[in-house]
């Protein structure tokens, strides 16, 4: 059944690109493999179930085809409009890869997710972020226990899980969480509820040793979202109320405590929060200076040191450095203007919209619907306060999927008591063809950044000067990759090698610091271009008072 075949690929996908690292083959050693995983596998599964799409395509609400298509065209007029580099803002810049490619191949996913919902897919995708927090659990406990088999770079001896970042880790581990809590309501065995509850206790466990409190907020969300539901489905609805009330309450309180505010401070603040209001000023004052399309797609770090004000410097010092603004609505509208954050507000708008729908359309409280709709809103709450990495934003964009197109499976009554949709299960060829166009063309994306990273790695290793340089100027090209190896080169006396790769990273990326910042250094750079090189610093750098 090719409905079923297409399911089991797409729970493969956000279980593949959460577990996928590749420490000793590439440069980057986590978010790219997850980004190259992403790319070909969203392509593929779009491929196959191409015939399905065709079919249901007429079913999917207009709103939801409006949304889609004004969010991909607001991403291809910021690409096209705004002077960060092409290539960049296609790919991504290192170690985020936030550019075009990654939402397209979010926003495939997302259709697909819509087209094959149905109560046993939703079933299914609980089973599986169950099974890949299992592994991120087992995997932290090695780390935790100090047996850890990869060399990490990770001289602090955090919780990484294969995420590469505790605050991430964390947070899909609540997500997780949340997600797998409906089963104490479905499950008839007690040793399966003893066994879930033990999952979910060394989930926790996991979640403090992370030491990031992300996890912790997503927990508490989502409980505080089934006791609202639970209260008015099962006590009374006037109890819900109040319950609701108290909880907004306790909500602001909690978040004013987190920003240094109010009784809660001294139990809930963090130094983090001050440096992420550090990004966050930064990236306002960038979409202050680029209202409409914004500065480019992941193109933050290229203006934070102009954007940056006077505190982040004194607080921090001139060396700081940040590529993201650790909050998804904020990279989106430093990025992408007003344009790029408002076409994602309409496509987020909609999804909750039918997520209520669908809440409110079942006469009693649906569980598992429940699970995904308030795991999708802690992964949105997390958004505010992280950055949207591959290994989170593919769950979420597949549960939105999953959120819009069951409540068109409500709607239209195709609901079977097995927990199938009616439209599921019919037997039809492979659609050989779709799949390998949309293999190729995922191929053709996914391999190319992958394959430059790996030979950077490798010419690094075998200290090969020729190698070096050509892996850094090889489309396609990155910017860090580039003012990294004319950094490495001029430093191993290869300074003819070194001017040129700076030479070549500052034309394709002009607002590049750390390019013009070997320039300034190279021997073999002329007094102009030094001059030159020093007055672009500060241009870039303008709070700088180390730049003399």
């Amino acid at each position: 059944m090719r409905n079923s075949r297409g399911a089991l690929f797409l729970l493969a996908i956000p279980a593949c690109v959460t577990v996928f690292v590749t420490p000793g083959t590439s440069f980057e050693p986590v978010n790219l493999i997850k980004f190259s995983t992403l790319l070909l596998m969203s392509f593929a599964v779009f491929g196959f179930s191409w015939p399905s799409f065709r079919v249901q395509v007429k079913k999917i609400d207009p709103a939801i085809t409006i949304s889609v298509i004004v969010f991909l065209l607001a991403l291809i007029t910021v690409v096209i409009v705004t002077p960060a580099p092409h290539t960049q803002q296609l790919f991504g810049t290192w170690g985020r890869y936030l550019g075009f490619f990654n939402y397209l191949a979010l926003v495939l996913l997302f259709l697909v997710a819509q087209v094959l919902s149905s109560a046993a897919l939703i079933k299914k995708l609980l089973i599986t972020i169950s099974a890949v927090a299992i592994t991120q659990i087992a995997y932290s406990l090695v780390q935790i226990s100090k047996a850890d088999f990869v060399q990490w770079d990770n001289p602090n001896g955090w919780v990484l899980g294969t995420f590469g970042n505790p605050d991430f880790l964390s947070a899909f581990l609540g997500i997780a969480c949340i997600a797998s809590m409906p089963y104490f309501l479905t499950l008839k065995s007690l040793s399966q509820k003893f066994a879930l509850g033990i999952a979910e206790c060394s989930l926790l466990f996991a979640v403090i040793k992370s030491h990031a409190i992300q996890g912790l907020v997503m927990i508490t969300l989502g409980i505080a979202i089934y006791l609202y539901f639970f209260l008015n489905s099962k006590v009374k609805k006037r109890w819900a109320s109040s319950y609701l009330v108290s909880a907004l309450v306790i909500a602001f309180t909690g978040i004013a405590g987190t920003l240094q505010i109010g009784p809660m401070q001294k139990f809930l603040y963090k130094d983090s929060v001050t440096f992420r209001g550090d990004y966050w000023r930064a990236a306002i004052a960038m979409g202050k200076q680029h209202p409409i399309f914004g500065v480019g797609l992941d193109s933050y770090g290229d203006h934070f040191r102009t954007s940056r004000d006077a505190i982040v410097i004194s607080r921090r010092g001139a060396d700081l450095l940040s590529n993201s603004a650790h909050n998804l609505l904020l990279d989106l509208f430093a990025c992408g203007g007003l344009v790029l954050l408002l076409s994602y507000l309409l496509l987020t708008g909609v999804v909750f919209i039918a997520g209520v729908k669908t809440m409110r359309r079942t006469p009693e409280v649906d569980w598992k619907f429940l699970a995904i709709f308030t795991a999708w809103i802690c992964y949105q709450a997390q958004t505010i306060i992280s950055i949207n990495m591959a290994s989170l934003s593919v769950w979420g964009w597949i549960l939105a999927g999953l959120i819009v197109g069951y409540e068109r499976v409500v709607r239209d009554g195709e609901v079977k008591s097995s927990g199938r949709s009616a439209t599921h299960g019919k037997a039809a060829k492979f659609p050989a063809v779709p799949v390998a166009i949309a293999s190729v063309i995922g191929l053709m994306i996914a391999i190319p950044p992958f394959m430059r990273d790996a030979e950077f790695r490798s010419a690094l290793v075998v200290d090969k000067t020729a190698d070096i340089a050509k892996a850094a100027m090889t489309w396609p090209e990155d910017s860090y990759r580039m003012s990294s190896a004319a950094s490495a080169l001029t430093k191993a006396n290869h300074a003819a090698q070194g001017i040129e790769v700076a030479r070549a990273a500052v034309k394709f990326n002009p607002r590049r610091f750390e390019a013009w910042q070997v320039i300034s250094v190279n021997p073999l750079s002329s007094h102009s271009e030094r001059d030159g090189a020093l007055v672009k610093m500060k241009e870039l750098d303008p709070l700088n008072s180390e730049l003399k």
